[in-house]
């Protein structure tokens, strides 16, 4: 196995281990991508419900329970 072949399968592995358990550190190619879908899910959300952004992101927070 060639060094990129081990490179691969050793991302493609991360990827695995990181959707599996939140506490495993995504790939950033991963994480950007995620960062973009959500994104463009927020801004929908907001254009739907005639929100700002930081209106919807503190009423979201508002929800959370006290840590």
């Amino acid at each position: 196995m060639s060094a990129a072949e081990r490179k691969r399968r050793s991302r493609s592995m991360q990827v695995g281990r990181a959707t599996r358990d939140h506490n495993q550190r995504l790939p950033k190619a991963l994480s950007v991508e995620i960062d973009a879908s959500l994104h463009q899910r927020l801004k929908r959300y907001c254009e739907a419900n005639g929100m700002t952004q930081i209106e919807t992101l503190e009423q979201l927070i508002q929800t959370l329970p006290e840590v």
